[in-house]
């Protein structure tokens, strides 16, 4: 915020000027390394919503600690509601570090520990292109790290939501079992062995319908987490400068195959 006075243009141009950028980047009014106006005062705002979601977050996960009941609950149930509340920390957190990396490029300041260094102008455009390479990289897996963790998240609640609907279905079945009112009770054999058969029904449909939806839930977390996966390897890969152009066809040959099926699970779920 400080060095660069709030993203001001004038200020990253003169740290951009030292830098041996390409023909495209050098085009200060169109190029990819500008920044329009309501773009930057988006970026500078991002860091304060994060820290205010971030405080929140964390007074959301103490208070669910200090005041949440876990006496009935086991260890493992202690666990998933802990990630689900704790979700929004690790992807701020990660979100925030991605924007570094994106600032580190657009303003260059990761040149900045070789502005000083003397080599020739092929040497210095390879060091820039392996600087650049390395940020979005980093950027990238960033993200991809606060989305893993999303997906692990959304399957600790499906993993919650399933155990409330399973108990809620096993204390109905109880109750219908149970019943001992004397309307029941003077019920015919017949009756009584047809309206034992509805209960066995309704119960073998409710938990179909809960398998069901789980299973869309899973598909939808574990082609989420093959696709994350998949993305940090490329991105890794990517971190090398000379690997960009063997790795972007790649990684967009895969995108064009998953998508697809990874919107599908989406609505599944």
């Amino acid at each position: 915020y400080h060095e660069d006075k709030f993203l001001r243009w004038d200020i990253i141009k003169t740290k951009l000027d030292t830098i041996p950028l390409s023909k495209d980047e050098k085009n200060f009014d169109r190029g990819p390394l500008v920044i329009p106006s309501w773009i930057g005062v988006l970026s500078l705002l991002s860091p304060l919503a994060g820290l205010a979601a971030f405080v929140y977050s964390a007074w959301q996960v103490y208070n669910g600690i200090v005041n949440h009941p876990f006496a009935h609950e086991t260890m493992e149930e202690k666990f998933l509601h802990m990630v689900v509340r704790g979700m929004p920390l690790v992807f701020i957190v990660m979100a925030l570090r991605a924007t570094i990396r994106q600032w580190a490029v657009m303003t260059g300041s990761c040149w900045l520990p070789h502005r000083h260094e003397v080599a020739s102008l092929e040497d210095r455009r390879a060091t820039w292109a392996s600087l650049k390479a390395a940020e979005l990289s980093t950027y990238t897996q960033d993200l991809e790290v606060a989305s893993g963790f999303q997906f692990f998240a959304v399957w600790c609640f499906g993993q919650v939501c399933s155990r409330a609907l399973r108990s809620v279905v096993m204390k109905e079945a109880r109750q219908f079992a149970g019943n001992t009112s004397p309307a029941r009770l003077q019920q015919q054999p017949a009756e009584q062995a047809v309206e034992g058969e509805m209960e066995g029904t309704m119960s073998r449909d409710a938990r179909i319908l809960l398998q069901l939806g789980i299973l869309g839930l899973h598909s939808f977390v574990i082609l989420g987490v093959i696709k994350t996966v998949v993305n940090m390897i490329i991105a890794m890969c990517s971190a090398d400068s000379r690997m960009v152009a063997t790795v972007e066809p790649v990684q967009q040959m895969f995108l064009h195959t998953f998508d697809p099926v990874f919107i599908f699970a989406t609505f599944l779920s």
